[in-house]
């Protein structure tokens, strides 16, 4: 009888502990955008100014969403410090980088132009939480 309380007590425990795991609400955040082209090798030495980049960081999956929901790309890291995720398509790669600590990102883009033709994109900025939670 001891042994089936103290068993029942611990599934309790660990029924409450994967409830409040669940509770985390996603964080949305909101970052400011420049950018910089690279076509042929060649460096476009102006900074440009592009629309603010909205991104939802899921801390129950350890997911990154862009705003419609869909997925930013693979996980490869997911820390207190960065986050990191990678994707590929038919037009080309990706790689985005948040850094948790000081609040930035930076994304490298290499879209295929044609077989012969690929353009560099470096993109980056600071980002702010637009949603509840404590920390992106």
């Amino acid at each position: 009888m001891k042994h089936a309380l103290s068993l029942l007590l611990a599934i309790l425990c660990l029924d409450v502990s994967l409830l409040d795991a669940a509770l985390k609400d996603p964080i949305r955040i909101e970052c400011s955008t420049q950018f910089r082209y690279v076509l042929d090798g060649l460096p476009d030495d102006a900074v440009h100014e592009g629309p603010p980049l909205v991104l939802i960081v899921d801390p129950n999956s350890k997911t990154l969403l862009n705003a419609d929901g869909s997925p930013a790309g693979k996980v490869e890291t997911f820390t207190d410090e960065e986050i990191v995720a990678v994707g590929e398509g038919e037009k080309g790669t990706w790689r985005i980088r948040i850094d948790r600590v000081f609040a930035n990102y930076r994304r490298t883009v290499r879209l295929k132009i044609s077989p012969d033709e690929v353009i560099d994109i470096s993109q980056w900025g600071k980002c702010v939480r637009v949603a509840p939670g404590k920390k992106f």
